[in-house]
């Protein structure tokens, strides 16, 4: 109400940018959630998506969206020691070796028996041949198995590494077993020797009591073009006793 003898100062009218710029700082969402803002909603003032709008200093108008907890059971779930660490420094190099190294969970023995190593093999030999890597040497072990292997570059280590699990799947869930959730790899240097490795692969079950170096351990095997170099340095196919001294 105006009182008399007073004059009354005219009212300050917003423009409509002004009312949408106070709009958008007030929805400003903290400097840490920047990294990871959720999708782009529609803003009820806006007919394109906030995302897409010529202004974007300032993040998405809408209120974040808030999932629900996980279960209890799935929440206290806790990866295994160093499995993010492995994950995070792991890549695929095109035609390089690898060392790697699967186990079976809580490393439960049965590889060996005749139908699940003969899937390995199997399986080993399918992404050969259908030209994701090279197969340099493979052992089977009762609760792992050791391969060296030259990456093709089709397709990435740790998708073949799936593929070999999951087509073996059914061959150890008839055994009892089931592969471990994650793998060791190695990637081969230019200044490693690659006989080592062979020797380290080759010596496994001689070092585990698995066989007398009298025998041939049948769950070892070798390329063509690595059994010409690694042969000739064996005792017919058996280590020297030596070797294990």
């Amino acid at each position: 109400m105006d009182l008399p003898g007073r004059k009354t100062p005219p009212r300050k009218t917003r423009s409509l940018p002004q009312i949408r710029h106070r709009h958008r700082l007030a929805h400003r969402l903290p400097p840490t959630l920047h990294a990871s803002r959720p999708p782009p909603t529609l803003n009820p003032r806006a007919s394109a998506p906030v995302g897409q709008r010529a202004c974007t200093r300032f993040v998405i108008c809408s209120p974040a969206l808030v999932l629900p907890p996980l279960p209890r059971s799935v929440a206290n779930v806790q990866p295994p020691r160093g499995f993010e660490s492995l994950r995070s420094h792991r890549w695929s190099s095109r035609y390089s070796s690898y060392f790697l190294t699967l186990c079976t969970a809580d490393r439960a023995v049965g590889l060996t028996s005749n139908p699940v190593a003969a899937a390995i093999r199997q399986q080993v030999d399918a992404c050969a041949h259908d030209g994701h890597w090279r197969p340099r040497a493979t052992v089977i072990m009762p609760d792992h198995t050791h391969l060296l292997i030259e990456l093709t570059g089709a397709l990435p280590l740790g998708r073949v590494v799936a593929r070999l699990k999951t087509k073996t799947r059914s061959a150890l869930i008839a055994a009892g077993l089931r592969w471990q959730g994650n793998y060791y790899e190695h990637r081969l240097r230019d200044g490693d020797e690659v006989g080592t490795v062979l020797q380290y692969i080759f010596l496994n079950p001689y070092r585990a009591g698995l066989v007398p170096t009298t025998e041939i351990y049948p769950h070892f095997w070798l390329h063509e073009d690595d059994a010409r170099r690694f042969r000739p340095t064996l005792d017919d196919d058996r280590p020297f006793p030596e070797w294990l001294a």
